[in-house]
Parts: C-alpha cells; sequence; structure tokens
C-alpha cells in the first residue's frame, strides 16, 4: 500500500521562485516548493500543534513526552512498513506543543497520514 506508481514531477515554477503560498492569509499556511536540484517526486509534511498546557510545568512536559511516546509506540508497526516503502514518519513533543512530520514519496504520501 505505500509502494509509488506515480513518479510524476511537478514542474518549477515560471519565475523559479519557491516557495509559493498556496493558502495565504489562512489560519493554516500551506506552501508547496519544489527542488530545483533534485528532481524527485517527493514530499514533506509538517503539521505543529501548539499549547501552552506542554510548558507551563515540568509535569506537563512529561506527560507529553509520554504522549509522544505513546504514539509513536502505537504507529510503530504502520511506519516501519511504510520506512520500508521510503517513507519517514516522526511526532515529537516540542517547546510550544507537538509536531508532526511524514516525508516520502508524494504518491502514497496520503496512505501514511
Amino acid at each position: 500500500q505505500y509502494i509509488p506508481t506515480n513518479f510524476t514531477v511537478l514542474p518549477l515554477q515560471p519565475n523559479g521562485t519557491s516557495p509559493v503560498e498556496l493558502l495565504s492569509g489562512s489560519e493554516i499556511p500551506l506552501w508547496y516548493g519544489r527542488s530545483a536540484q533534485f528532481a524527485q517526486p517527493k514530499a514533506y509534511f509538517l503539521c505543529a500543534l501548539d499549547t501552552a498546557e506542554v510548558s507551563r510545568n515540568a509535569t506537563h512536559y512529561a506527560m507529553s513526552e509520554l504522549f509522544s511516546l505513546a504514539v509513536t509506540d502505537a504507529l510503530e508497526e504502520t511506519t516501519a512498513l511504510a520506512s520500508l516503502a521510503g517513507m519517514d514518519y516522526d511526532f515529537s513533543t516540542t517547546s510550544t506543543g507537538f509536531e508532526m512530520s511524514v516525508s516520502g514519496y508524494s504518491d502514497t504520501l496520503q496512505e501514511l497520514l
């Protein structure tokens, strides 16, 4: 399910500028940028959930770390299979909340999300 079949690479922007904001003025910014050096059909998705509760005190931060470890452990079987197909996943605690990143072939990235 994670093995890509479509290796089409999107064209560069006419003026060569990158990245381009796809959703401007939105609460959730969305950017697109293609590597001019490496024409590969790969994508990178980053989602940050900011919450002041994580850094409220040491106990909250420790509990947030445990939550991140529990999420990572629960998804281990799925992410191990995706890793074999050249995909990567990370869920971690930051000083401002949580961060999730997914990267790999754009054809099957949504399968891991």
